[in-house]
């Protein structure tokens, strides 16, 4: 879009600066997402006029009006209900308890209309929308607990809902449930089935069905063509779970994708960000399914553009009592004002690899000697050829960009009992891929060994390099990463295990140890204590006698 057109778009079509504000909020949000505005599109012009309409009809007082401009009022007030979630959305409110605005709101609104109209695809998969936004600021009440009842109205067609829990789920059913029976004969569409009293799972005569259900349970056998998860985790604690992040993951990708009807689908996930591998960040991540994002901050900070324009320091809905004085308590907890008021969750260290424990080496190859860096700056030297040299593999399936990634961590062995990682290569590999790439690291570096985990893609390495001659060994699967990983821990606080200091990409995979086990990936993680693993138990007496100061058996 030029920015000339978009001039002569607000001159055009509008002269309310309230609807301007609203326009080029909608139009920020596709720039910012690369969807395609076509402003001489009819639907366009259409959306504007409805824009203009409804700040138009907000500055008129009815009670000054005459009986024939109310009745008239009134028509057009009816009419923008039917065409304009956002006029929809503020008339659910009673007139004793109005709606307190704000941009977001209305922002969020004017999406989902747009959405209805089909003007905001985002790819094959119809119109799919992340959302994330501070808590208490509407998003349910505006997304979940209304907008159900307008698509139905507008379309007859089938809504799931999903949420963290059945009461979450039946609130929603029960609301729309309400909504939609109060609507009904304005929109002159069929009515509820009156046999149906559930209030998570209703439908339409001769229409529709509403669904509600936690996102852990199962929907098999039904579709929609709206589907929205919100808030699929309760808390921190349930946010933090490695246990809980796979079950909605699965859910996700194994059950709730699947229920999607054909055509153009509205898929929305609406959620506070609690952590960076939550199913907001893994739906972002994914290329094969395109997902536009909306991130309404408390508090617009000045590193990135603004959907809403807003300047620095200035809060999303200070009308509604989100002020200054308000965040006050919650910017004390740096952690809680980043993840869930700023949408930017950080990683919370982990209390098993500490910084302070890593210690460094680097290799001469001209002659083949190892230095190793100590604490008190002394340097020790180890000779390279007196090493013993092993690898560790962690493989992954798939190689998608949602997916884990595969790491092979090439290691060595010192005579006086040293574990030092000498390389590592990350990436997300195909299995095929994966036995070309260990192939040719095992020729290159010639271990005395292989280990493998014996799960997934890992059975398949070893079976097929076995075949080829390789020293292949197996790694029993453990599923307990946090006991699997004591016995690195140990070295590493034993200042028994170094880092080549020249390693490529060594801050990252530091990064995954540091922050262990609530980072979203873990991948090299699990090479390094599968390593610990087997160093100990090869040199048990030794190393036990070196940690805790016992005879050596």
């Amino acid at each position: 879009m030029k920015k000339g057109e978009k001039t002569m778009l607000k001159r055009e079509y509008s002269q309310n600066f309230h609807a301007n504000r609203a326009i080029e909020a909608v139009l920020k949000f596709c720039e910012m997402n690369e969807i395609a505005v076509n402003i001489a599109n009819f639907q366009w012009k259409e959306f504007f006029a409805i824009k203009e309409a409804e700040h138009q009809l907000e500055e008129i007082d009815i009670r000054t009006l005459g009986v024939s401009d109310q009745i008239e009022i009134l028509n057009l007030h009816n009419e923008l209900i039917l065409q304009s979630y956002y006029s929809y959305f503020k008339d659910t409110f009673s007139s004793t308890n109005p709606l307190i605005k704000g941009r977001h709101i209305e922002l969020l609104c004017d999406l989902l209309t747009l959405a209805v109209m089909g003007l905001i695809k985002t790819g094959g998969h119809g119109t799919n929308i992340v959302i994330n936004m501070p808590p208490r600021h509407l998003k349910s009440t505006t997304i979940t607990n209304a907008f159900p009842s307008w698509f139905m109205l507008k379309t007859q067609k089938s809504v799931i809902v999903t949420t963290y829990g059945d009461s979450l789920a039946e609130k929603s059913g029960a609301l729309n449930r309400d909504l939609y029976d109060r609507y009904h004969t304005l929109f002159g569409v069929n009515p509820i089935n009156p046999s149906q009293k559930s209030k998570a799972v209703w439908s339409i005569l001769g229409g529709g069905r509403f669904i509600g259900s936690p996102i852990d349970g199962k929907v098999t056998g039904e579709g929609a063509d709206l589907l929205i998860i919100d808030d699929p985790v309760k808390n921190r604690k349930d946010a933090n779970s490695l246990i809980r992040r796979e079950r909605i993951k699965e859910a996700w990708e194994d059950d709730l994708r699947t229920r999607r009807h054909p055509g153009n689908p509205i898929t929305l996930i609406v959620m506070t960000r609690w952590h960076e591998a939550d199913l907001a960040g893994i739906v972002l991540a994914d290329t094969s399914e395109k997902f536009a994002s909306l991130v309404l901050k408390a508090e617009h900070d000045s590193e990135e553009v603004d959907v809403l324009g807003r300047k620095s320091g200035e809060l999303l809905w200070n009308e509604g009592g989100f002020n200054t004085d308000y965040f006050k308590p919650f910017k004390m907890n740096k952690r809680t004002w980043a993840s869930l008021y700023q949408q930017s969750p950080t990683v919370e260290e982990g209390d098993h690899f500490k910084q302070q424990y890593f210690k460094y080496f680097e290799v001469n190859q001209s002659n083949g000697i190892i230095s190793l860096f100590e604490e008190d700056g002394s340097i020790a030297e180890r000779n390279l050829r007196t090493c013993h040299k092993f690898i560790t593999v962690d493989s992954a399936m798939k190689e998608g960009n949602q997916n884990d990634e595969t790491v092979i961590s090439v290691w060595l062995e010192t005579e006086q009992l040293e574990l030092l990682l000498l390389d590592s290569m990350h990436q997300r590999l195909s299995i095929p891929k994966q036995v070309a790439l260990l192939r040719s690291i095992i020729v290159r570096e010639k271990p005395y060994a292989t280990y493998i985990e014996d799960k997934q893609g890992g059975t398949f390495l070893v079976q097929k390099l076995r075949e080829e001659g390789f020293a292949i060994e197996e790694l029993a699967g453990d599923t307990d990463k946090i006991l699997r990983a004591e016995a690195s821990v140990n070295l590493y606080e034993n200042g028994k295990i170094y880092h080549n200091m020249n390693l490529f990409d060594l801050q990252y995979l530091e990064k995954q140890l540091l922050v262990f086990p609530n980072g979203s990936h873990d991948d090299f993680v699990d090479t390094v204590s599968y390593a610990g693993k087997l160093y100990m138990n090869k040199n048990y007496s030794d190393i036990h006698h070196f940690i805790y100061g016992n005879s050596r058996t």
